[in-house]
């Protein structure tokens, strides 16, 4: 356990909330995105073990921003019920073998999901939120400008660089 994690480590909250610069939508309070990250650095200092070797530096930074990001789905409204993509993808695979479909189409369907799923590790983090972001959680490219504090375009740039990774990723498949 790190002691006094607020007073050593406060400016991982300061770099990981800057990746949200900019206006916020009006769902998403930047007071609770703060309290988030607060909450992300605890919950790291109180579970870090020297996890796989990596720095606390590093370790924390991931539960900051996962904190972030989390609190985000969550106040966002019309998401799927605030569902990981986990879930949404076992919700997919058990709608794909509740359909009447032969265990072949059942496993071809599990093994496309699983496909995606490695092609997902190609992406960079910044891609990988801007993807989950729209598909996952269904902002629209103007929410998730205003999240990052980039334009529309930069988004929009950003969204089509992860497409290709994630079709690259899956090109083994597709041929």
């Amino acid at each position: 356990m790190i002691h006094d994690p607020l007073g050593q480590y406060s400016h991982l909250i300061k770099r990981r909330l800057g990746y949200f610069r900019g206006p916020l939508p009006i769902s998403i309070d930047g007071d609770d995105l703060e309290q988030s990250a607060v909450v992300g650095l605890l919950e790291a200092a109180k579970a870090y073990e020297g996890r796989n070797g990596a720095k606390f530096e590093t370790y924390a930074g991931n539960r900051i921003f996962g904190a972030i990001i989390d609190q985000i789905r969550n106040a966002k409204t019309g998401t799927r019920h605030g569902k990981s993509i986990e879930q949404n993808n076992q919700d997919q695979i058990d709608h794909i073998a509740s359909n009447d479909k032969s265990p072949h189409e059942c496993v071809h369907g599990r093994k496309v999901l699983e496909c995606l799923s490695k092609a997902r590790e190609l992406l960079s983090e910044r891609e990988r939120i801007v993807i989950d972001l729209y598909y996952e959680h269904e902002f629209n490219m103007d929410e998730i400008a205003q999240v990052f504090g980039l334009t529309q375009g930069r988004i929009s740039q950003i969204h089509k660089r992860g497409i290709e990774i994630l079709r690259e990723g899956m090109a083994d498949w597709v041929s």
